[in-house]
């Protein structure tokens, strides 16, 4: 069975209401008297190791180059993946092909955490808010990841963060801007904006140092008033032709 509908490919964009002419067709097989999704062309596609070039100023990273790899490129998530996790990347236009009790809406899909297929596939869970938009306070926000046991020693975080002012600079004796640290299974990666402004954040892994892949992209945003103090409302941001409303706080978009 040929199913047709949307995927949120790596270049979409969190924060677009409509993201309907990402079109793409994916398989229902039937098998043992159940049915199961199979993506083919994203079993054959590469998994991403690197941030998508957009011309965003790198202002501070901790990624390491991959280890060479000659292994067989195949993304086995795509293949039979939990419904569950499958509507995260692909919506059918016919709803009854997300194969869940509970159907998700256009809108849900839309608001997903972005993260990437090997995020799934490792076992990493997301244990901060699971959604693309996080409001947070005194200018910080926290991602946190539960990694499995069995691999938590043996698992390193890294990060790229962009800014989207090419002007940007940082006072070096602030300190980092992303604090990466590990609280027995669960790594916590805290972000604490220097100044205003939209900010890009990658993150990496690496397992057992032999396992490199880009877990997603957050979308940063730092918005205040003049007098941090006293904030008032800030009128409608736009970026990269979408229009998104904020209110007087700061806020975490993941594109990932």
């Amino acid at each position: 069975m040929i199913i047709k509908g949307i995927y949120r490919s790596g270049n979409h964009c969190v924060g677009e209401d409509d993201v309907g002419e990402s079109r793409c067709t994916w398989n229902a097989v039937h098998v043992d008297g159940g049915w199961q999704l199979v993506h083919p062309f994203l079993i054959c596609t590469p998994l991403a190791s690197r941030t998508p070039a957009d011309g965003w100023k790198l202002v501070e990273s901790t990624r390491q180059e991959p280890p060479p790899s000659n292994a067989a490129v195949l993304n086995n998530f795509f293949f039979a993946p939990k419904p569950s996790e499958f509507i995260l990347f692909c919506y059918p236009d016919d709803s009854k092909w997300q194969l869940l009790e509970k159907k998700v809406s256009y809108q849900t899909f839309v608001n997903f955490p972005f993260l990437r297929s090997a995020f799934y596939e490792s076992g990493m869970r997301l244990k901060s808010e699971s959604k693309s938009t996080l409001h947070s306070s005194g200018g910080k926000c926290l991602i946190k990841i539960q990694c499995p046991q069995d691999t938590v020693n043996q698992t390193n975080m890294m990060y790229e963060l962009y800014s989207s002012d090419p002007e940007f600079s940082c006072d070096p004796e602030l300190g980092n801007i992303v604090m990466c640290g590990r609280n027995e299974d669960t790594w916590n990666v805290q972000i604490q904006f220097p100044e205003k402004g939209e900010y890009k954040l990658s993150l990496f892994a690496m397992l057992e140092n032999s396992w490199f892949f880009w877990i997603g992209i957050y979308f940063l945003f730092y918005l205040y008033s003049q007098t941090c103090l006293n904030r008032t409302l800030i009128k409608p941001n736009t970026c990269r032709n979408r229009t998104i409303s904020v209110v007087p706080n700061f806020f975490l978009i993941i594109l990932c």
